[in-house]
């Protein structure tokens, strides 16, 4: 596993690997429409910036009153252009007992990007006295892209230490740190973090199947394949494009939404958002959701496809979206529950990826309890073959396979207002 797992980060995809602890921090109240507030610790407030040091790289590490989600304030980080930077935080420096027990929770960064753009961001655990290893997984990029001026959650968290059988540990940590890399070319960059959050491993893996663009496949392959096992599906549609050659009939969306699936918005035309004026940014998220529900598939409008895979909005996408939809997925990596960010909930291609990649995401979210989503889009030649094994190795497998509906509708989930 270990071996499967360190090939998958080498790719530059986000493992969410997990742990628990037990510690003080503040604590976050997260909620569901018409749902009472649960609370969420941290594992680090940056309410002392003191704690923080610059371990490797030239960065400046400084705490910001003016922005902060909870508490006084954040820590601002100041990186120049181009520079590799690495920060840290010791437990055993902090009154805090050493080494700590992660073992049973996922865990979750929140930031604002002020400045600047990031080339690369990750968050490191550390066993031992000296950081020798820190570097194992450098070259992840953040789930989230590069919007500034609001608060992001990131869920790309690395071991930086695993025991003889190559199993990443856990269960002794004494060090915190975080790797930012500002892009050349594009100025110093400034990023603010609070929170470090600590969230329960759901008690089971799932695994959820979504389809971009509304493809025919989606149903004369996808949903057949998958029916065999009683497994639904999403699928995304441009509304625009529904019944032309090639695409989903109203006929064929509608048999599938009443089988289980569900029938999101991709947008009106498939478009690059950012390069829209508001009002036709609005046109384009807001009139395929009407469209989708004078179809009759009102469940499944709740959520919403970036077009392009996109994992960046424009801030009035990001309100749009908040106000009309549930959930929006974009970017890449395992998704947490409870969900932190409804407007960016990632997902794995599953175009491109080798069956054999494919089975070790799926034992990696077996194994850690995760959310994996697989985003395909149309299925012809040796995909149909691989789809066909990719579904059968999760029934073999026992994994529940959920839709979107299925996550929001049933289950114990959490998230706070789109930001």
């Amino acid at each position: 596993m270990y071996l499967k797992k360190k090939a998958l980060l080498g790719r530059g995809l986000f493992i969410l690997l997990v742990g628990i602890i037990a510690c003080t921090g503040c604590s976050l109240s997260l909620s569901a429409p018409d749902s009472e507030a649960e609370e969420i610790e941290c594992l680090a407030d940056f309410e002392t910036v003191a704690r923080w040091r610059v371990h490797k790289g030239e960065c400046t590490i400084e705490a910001d009153r003016a922005q902060s989600i909870e508490g006084k304030q954040s820590l601002r980080l100041t990186i120049p252009e181009g520079e590799d930077c690495y920060i840290r935080m010791d437990f055993r420096e902090n009154l805090i007992s050493a080494p700590v027990d992660l073992s049973g929770y996922s865990l979750a960064v929140q930031y604002m990007l002020q400045r600047g753009e990031i080339e690369l961001m990750s968050f490191y655990y550390v066993t031992g006295d000296r950081m020798t290893d820190l570097y194992y997984g450098a070259g992840l990029v953040d789930t989230c892209g590069n919007d500034t001026g609001r608060w992001m959650t990131s869920a790309s968290h690395v071991p930086a230490n695993f025991d003889a059988d190559g199993n990443p540990r856990w269960d002794s940590i004494k060090t915190l740190a975080i790797r930012v890399k500002a892009e050349a070319g594009s100025g110093d960059v400034v990023i603010n973090f609070d929170n470090w959050i600590m969230l329960p491993i759901p008690p089971e893996c799932m695994i959820t199947f979504i389809f971009d663009d509304g493809f025919s496949t989606d149903f004369t392959v996808a949903h057949g394949i998958m029916s065999e096992y009683g497994y639904a599906g999403v699928s995304f549609v441009i509304t625009e494009t529904i019944g032309n050659d090639g695409r989903l009939t109203i006929e064929q969306l509608q048999t599938m939404e009443s089988d289980g699936w569900d029938i999101g918005s991709h947008t009106l035309t498939h478009p690059w958002l950012e390069d829209l004026d508001e009002t036709a940014q609005t046109l384009e998220v807001v009139k395929s959701k009407e469209q989708l529900i004078e179809c009759g598939l009102e469940r499944g409008s709740r959520f919403f496809c970036a077009p392009h895979g996109t994992n960046s909005y424009v801030s009035h996408v990001t309100d749009v979206i908040g106000e009309h939809y549930l959930l929006a997925t974009a970017g890449g990596g395992f998704a947490t529950l409870p969900v932190l960010n409804r407007a960016h909930v990632p997902r794995i291609a599953w175009d491109g990826t080798t069956l054999e990649d494919i089975r070790s995401y799926i034992d990696v979210a077996a194994e850690d309890r995760l959310w994996l989503i697989f985003a395909a889009h149309s299925m012809t030649g040796d995909d149909v073959t691989k789809f066909e094994e990719t579904v059968d190795y999760v029934h073999e497998m026992g994994i529940r396979v959920v839709t979107l509906s299925e996550v929001v509708d049933s289950m114990d989930w959490v998230y706070p207002p789109m930001s």
